[in-house]
This record gives structure tokens, C-alpha cells and sequence, in this order.
């Protein structure tokens, strides 16, 4: 397992990314599968409000409103 603290187009907002991957399956059919869990960080007092946040991984797109 491992997280990875990324920078945003805010200055006050990181995006937490944890990861972890399996191997599922038998030989010759392993599929290589990926979890990943997302965490929005604040770094400053106060609030905020996102309408249509978008994050790309591995080419699948995530629409959300914070």
C-alpha cells in the first residue's frame, strides 16, 4: 500500500492517493487489478465549495462536487 500527497490548481487543497494492487486470477488468465481510495485535504481555516472537481487515473475520469 502506498499514499501520495499531490498539489492541485489550488494552493490550499492536496489530493490524498492511496494505492494498492493484487494479482487475481490463474496462469494464463492474471489480470493485474488497482485500488485506489481518494482524500480531499484543506490546508488553511475556512471552507470551500467545488462544483464539477474532475481527476483522471489511468484514463478513467471522476466528476464530483465538493
Amino acid at each position: 500500500m502506498s499514499t501520495k500527497t499531490i498539489d492541485t490548481t489550488d494552493a490550499y487543497t492536496k489530493l490524498i492517493c492511496t494505492t494498492s494492487s493484487e494479482l487475481i486470477g490463474d496462469y494464463p488468465n492474471i489480470k493485474f487489478r488497482i485500488h485506489y481510495n481518494l482524500k480531499i485535504k484543506l490546508t488553511t481555516y475556512g471552507s470551500w465549495y467545488y462544483n464539477g472537481a474532475d481527476f483522471w487515473f489511468h484514463n478513467t475520469h471522476h466528476s464530483v462536487n465538493l
